[in-house]
């Protein structure tokens, strides 16, 4: 069996955000809002749980969320970073979303468990202060959140088309189904296998021409999941029909088709 490196992409990412902020943002105090006006638009901040670690903050808050524009603004006062935080593999206890007229604007991610305190954000990781999230408590509000399973991913996608004229919805979190039904694996030959490396891309970029060739109607994604000595692991993303008809390459993991789950969070009625 060949041995092969597989990678957690999360963190890779997040890990290269974090080394190049820390050159950037040295003295760390990054306003973590500062870019929006919340006296104007329609925005929301909506924290979801994201990994349940048991963490009594976490437990106590749940899911929350306020578009109140005075705790908009209280908030923006107050969610300044420290200084720069090494890379903890501590994993997050809430995601918080900026939501401006039902879209997502963007989303940073919070550990709030002691000395694992940290925010991760297009500018790095940062050590972030609990208590900034934890006096607001009485501030925030609950949303209603639902999970819905689909018998397929097209009901599904239909559903979220539905959600567009509903002025209660807040946010829902992106499924995998979104666009792709399903992936596999496969592998290809390259002189240099290491994750991103110049060579690899041009390998990546060689795949992806070719199957756009072969099959110009349908829709894809192809990403570097590992590597061998001699090869790098592809993971193809798309629709059964593709699959089915795929004959390129030698297929290693078959296809693994995506549950239609969903959650969804809306405003409380007033």
């Amino acid at each position: 069996m060949k041995r092969i490196i597989l990678f957690n992409i999360l963190i890779i990412f997040w890990s290269l955000i974090a080394f190049a902020a820390e050159k950037s943002y040295s003295k760390g105090n990054v306003q973590l809002l500062e870019k929006y006006d919340f006296n104007k638009g329609n925005f929301s901040i909506a924290g979801v749980v994201w990994h349940d670690q048991r963490n009594n903050l976490q437990k106590s808050l749940g899911n929350f969320y306020t578009d109140d524009v005075e705790v908009l603004n209280m908030l923006k006062k107050s969610w300044i970073t420290e200084k720069p935080s090494p890379f903890y593999a501590c994993g997050y206890h809430f995601r918080i979303f900026i939501i401006d007229e039902g879209k997502e604007e963007e989303s940073f991610f919070i550990n709030v468990e002691k000395g694992c305190n940290t925010v991760v954000t297009e500018y790095g990781q940062f050590y972030f202060d609990p208590n900034k999230i934890s006096k607001f408590k009485d501030k925030f509000k609950k949303p209603i959140t639902k999970r819905i399973h689909f018998d397929t991913c097209q009901e599904g996608r239909n559903y979220l088309k539905s959600l567009d004229n509903d002025d209660n919805l807040l946010i829902y979190l992106k499924p995998r189904w979104l666009k792709y039904d399903g992936e596999f694996r496969f592998y290809v030959n390259c002189d240099n296998t290491q994750f991103s490396s110049p060579e690899a891309q041009r390998c990546l970029n060689n795949v992806k021409n070719r199957i756009a060739i072969k099959f110009p109607a349908e829709k894809f994604y192809i990403e570097q999941s590992g590597y061998s000595k001699t090869q790098i692991l592809v993971t193809m993303k798309c629709n059964n029909d593709l699959y089915n008809e795929f004959d390129l390459y030698d297929i290693e993991w078959t296809w693994s088709e995506y549950s239609p789950n969903l959650t969804v969070l809306f405003k409380s009625k007033k």
